[in-house]
């Protein structure tokens, strides 16, 4: 009797170990989805905060990225609505049921249980496909009028030109062309630009001092 306790003993302690290996599966795989989750998460911040910061560059037009940030925030939510888990669940259960072989529905068959219908979607998303259909839709007619009609922004946003370009001392970001005069004396060029500021260059002859010098000198100095 003490040994065949002893084997019952075992049998029980081998199938908790074996349901603990079971859930500790189960947790790894909860855990692994969730990095991967935050993963994609933190990829899709960076490629944003990379795409701003390009933005601020003067060639680039850092308002086409904003646009396609606000465009593409709200197009997630019209077009890629999920149904709730619970109604996913309960389609799974009658389709398990359907293809079981030789199932087929009978009226002598006992009456069923009443199952509340779960909803595809909750109220929530209903409300946020409406409102970002709405926004996507008046944006865009805006957008389109006050393109066409030559509405200039900046006149009523006096620091909205910052979200696409800030100065420093590398560029400016004023796009109208440099301007300066060039002063020639024996073998030194002074270049003068138009808020004042210059610089005395040496040059080897005047024949250096072309006009497309002194036009680089420019470039370089007074922007």
């Amino acid at each position: 009797m003490a040994w065949r306790g002893t084997r019952v003993c075992t049998a029980g302690r081998r199938r908790v170990g074996d349901c603990q290996c079971v859930e500790r599966g189960r947790s790894a795989v909860i855990v692994l989805r969730f990095l991967v989750q935050v993963a994609a998460l933190l990829t899709l911040a960076l490629v944003i905060v990379v795409n701003l910061a390009l933005g601020l560059l003067p060639p680039v037009d850092n308002f086409a990225h904003i646009g396609g940030l606000i465009s593409g925030f709200l197009l997630g939510f019209v077009f890629f609505i999920r149904p709730q888990f619970a109604w996913l669940t309960q389609q799974g259960r009658v389709s398990a049921v359907a293809a079981q072989p030789g199932w087929q529905p009978t009226a002598a068959a006992a009456p069923p249980v009443p199952v509340p219908v779960k909803r595809k979607h909750k109220t929530y998303q209903y409300v946020l496909w409406l409102a970002a259909a709405v926004l996507l839709v008046v944006g865009f007619t805006v957008a389109t009028v006050l393109l066409f009609r030559g509405y200039n922004a900046n006149e009523h946003c006096p620091w909205c030109h910052y979200l696409s370009c800030v100065p420093t001392t590398r560029w400016r970001c004023d796009a109208s062309p440099t301007t300066c005069t060039g002063m020639q004396q024996e073998n030194t060029l002074t270049v003068v630009c138009a808020g004042g500021k210059n610089q005395t260059y040496v040059v080897a002859s005047s024949a250096d001092a072309t006009q497309d010098r002194i036009n680089d000198l420019c470039n370089q100095l007074c922007t």
